[in-house]
């Protein structure tokens, strides 16, 4: 005859409810609610339903169709020396073609101005948005 422990069943008995209840339907929700929106895990993308007025997608992008991405295999790279606003426009203005446009903000002024002691300047000083603009 074996003997276990008692210690041993409780801890099995402790370890069977905390996984009962972290792994519960209700997580995902809990989750959700964090986030700040719903996501489908099956498509893998951003929902919103009626009832989340206000707290789904639409404060941070407008509602897409899930099969927008679908074939979607790679995110294409270019330098904005090589690429025209005419090939930008026929290519990727108007498609859902993911783009990264490396060193587009190399000849902005704001770059030249934009550095961590002028924004710690204007943080102290307490500027306002209408000052600011």
């Amino acid at each position: 005859m074996r003997v276990v422990k008692l210690s041993s069943v409780v801890w099995l008995c402790l370890g069977l409810s905390v996984g009962t209840i972290c792994g519960g339907p209700w997580l995902k929700d809990f989750v959700d609610l964090l986030r700040g929106y719903r996501w489908n895990y099956l498509d893998r993308c951003i929902m919103e339903t009626p009832e989340d007025t206000g707290y789904g997608v639409d404060f941070c992008r407008t509602p897409v169709d899930c099969e927008m991405c679908r074939e979607v295999d790679r995110i294409e790279e270019m330098d904005v020396d090589s690429l025209s606003v005419e090939q930008f426009e026929e290519r990727y203005a108007y498609s859902s073609r993911p783009l990264v446009v490396r060193n587009a903000s190399i000849h902005w002024p704001a770059m030249k101005v934009l550095d961590y002691h002028w924004l710690k300047n204007i943080y102290l000083r307490g500027v306002s948005e209408e000052e600011f603009l």
